[in-house]
């Protein structure tokens, strides 16, 4: 159970740099973590667990009466993440908040294959 606690908060703090790094790919200027913004960075990240999380378990459900709908969750999960990104971190435009949320899916992607390769199990598992 602790060691479980552990993962999810290291894939907290690294979903919440992810989105940063992708916030600053498209920003302009001189990149700044600030505490303020690194706080509404891990709130993100914790939102997008705590939501993916409950997608798939909505999906695991109804994949009880509808054989085969299990495929859509990292989609869902993505879409949601997306509007959790707008909402929360970027509240500018939706399509900035997409592109933000690519970089961070594409580098917890890449964090996975890279642990997965060296031995580990994968480090941020529910998306």
């Amino acid at each position: 159970m602790f060691d479980q606690i552990i993962i999810i908060a290291i894939s907290i703090l690294l979903i919440a740099i992810f989105l940063f790094i992708g916030d600053k790919l498209l920003g302009s200027g001189k990149p700044q973590l600030t505490a303020g913004y690194f706080l509404l960075a891990v709130i993100t990240a914790l939102l997008v667990i705590i939501v993916i999380i409950a997608a798939g378990a909505a999906v695991g459900f109804l994949a009880t009466f509808l054989p085969g709908i299990g495929g859509i969750v990292p989609i869902l999960g993505f879409v949601l993440a997306t509007y959790i990104v707008k909402m929360v971190l970027v509240k500018e435009e939706f399509q900035r908040s997409m592109w933000i949320t690519m970089i961070a899916y594409a580098l917890v992607y890449i964090t996975n294959a890279v642990a997965v390769y060296i031995g580990f199990q994968p480090i941020i598992q529910y998306i």
